[in-house]
């Protein structure tokens, strides 16, 4: 009984994950977005039971992230007391303190997310969580058909925008964020099959045919580009090891093979994609801007702004960087970049931030923050140096991270990190026995 209550109660937990847009958002604000905000009160039980029994432990990789969170609320804290000297108590009609309060509260939920995930991964067999993983999986590729047959208007009472959607986007709020959701499931599945024997191929098969099925149908450019990148950096680590093995070399080709399978597939909507972009549409330009003016408050803040702090420093800056923008694509592309939504971004904090989740995080807290991304993925990657489906997995995490996904809300991000934990931990004590 327990076994079956723990498959289900995880099943839920992978679906709550994976939704990403519940309609509670507003209500509650962004951090209701998923609805992982509402499993915090069993996060909190469970976290004093551990306390209560003497069996709380904290691994490497929790420590890390504990470690950026006393950090950067302390960073942030000195620099809302500085405004406030300064008198700026809010900013474009959002009250500084609290913005720093409700930014803790993501980091918070972010660490009891991870220490909770592993746990289960602890109390249950690497069957079960397969088993749990293709259940969702599964839910996902129904969800995916429904949404290709009744686009746009597929879904909408499950959003948090009652408005015609004409891509795929899963339970999220839009399209760029479902790429790692499939990549995060997908190679855990595939690396959780060499624990199964009975139809382990029909398994294999159905992963592969569920990831394939999403990249032909997605339309997200941040997911093919990511996949493009990743999958040609992967291909060139084979090569470059010294000693190759016959499946090494199998690996090498395939991942040739499917990169110019993909490429072949895209390369003409991608590239057409990006310059109708730079012009017509605001995300390039938006991204790029951003970047700049990061760069240009690192330079003076490099310990970062903190959580509520950022919204003044990055606002201010917007203005200062649209004339060096346009210079650069002219430069590069010989196109006039779209800045419309930066000139929206320095006069309203809605969506003010940072499109990617290493840069937003970087701003709130500086070289540490960089720090804390760095250490963590050479503990991971080292971790997994032997196990190329997880090593991958990580490539296209750290890539989609990098430039175009957020990682607050992204939960499936740190479930991959808490399993790649679990799976270092799990294969040293094999090793020991």
């Amino acid at each position: 009984m327990r076994i079956i209550l723990l498959i289900l109660y995880s099943t839920i937990f992978l679906l709550c994950t994976a939704y990403q847009d519940l309609p509670l958002v507003n209500t509650f604000g962004e951090i209701a977005r998923t609805p992982i905000f509402f499993l915090t009160p069993i996060f909190i039980i469970v976290e004093l039971i551990l306390i209560f029994r003497r069996k709380f432990k904290i691994t490497k990789l929790q420590k890390y992230l504990l470690n950026y969170i006393l950090f950067t609320s302390t960073i942030g804290l000195i620099y809302v007391l500085i405004l406030f000297l300064k008198g700026e108590y809010s900013f474009l009609n959002e009250n500084l303190f609290l913005k720093y309060i409700k930014g803790e509260l993501y980091l918070l939920l972010i660490f009891l997310y991870i220490r909770h995930c592993y746990l289960l991964f602890v109390n249950m067999s690497k069957k079960n969580i397969l088993l749990s993983i293709l259940v969702v999986l599964t839910i996902l590729n129904l969800i995916i058909l429904i949404e290709y047959f009744t686009i746009p208007n597929a879904l909408l009472s499950f959003h948090s925008e009652n408005a015609p959607y004409y891509r795929i986007r899963l339970l999220t709020a839009e399209s760029s964020w479902t790429g790692t959701i499939y990549i995060v499931y997908c190679f855990i599945a595939l690396y959780l099959t060499k624990e199964v024997r009975l139809f382990k191929s029909g398994i294999i098969t159905y992963i592969i045919l569920t990831i394939t099925l999403y990249t032909v149908l997605t339309l997200s450019k941040g997911f093919l580009m990511t996949l493009l990148i990743s999958l040609l950096l992967f291909v060139i680590q084979n090569i470059r090891i010294k000693k190759i093995s016959y499946k090494q070399i199998l690996v090498t080709i395939l991942g040739i093979g499917l990169l110019f399978a993909i490429l072949a597939f895209v390369k003409d909507s991608i590239v057409d994609l990006f310059l109708n972009d730079i012009e017509s549409y605001t995300s390039v330009a938006t991204r790029s801007g951003l970047l700049l003016a990061e760069i240009n408050i690192l330079l003076l803040n490099p310990l970062g702004t903190g959580k509520g702090a950022y919204i003044f420093f990055l606002a201010n800056e917007i203005p200062n960087i649209l004339k060096p923008l346009r210079n650069i694509f002219i430069m590069f592309f010989n196109a006039t970049p779209n800045v419309s939504e930066l000139i929206r971004l320095s006069t309203d904090t809605k969506g003010l931030g940072m499109k990617s989740g290493i840069l937003q995080w970087g701003i709130e807290g500086g070289l540490f923050a960089f720090w804390y991304f760095i250490q963590t993925f050479i503990y991971l990657f080292k971790g997994v140096k032997q196990t190329s489906i997880l090593k991958y997995s990580l490539l296209f995490i750290l890539i989609a991270i990098t430039t175009y996904i957020s990682i607050d809300i992204k939960y499936e991000i740190w479930l991959l990190f808490a399993f790649v934990e679990f799976t270092i931990h799990s294969e040293y004590k094999a090793q020991n026995n």
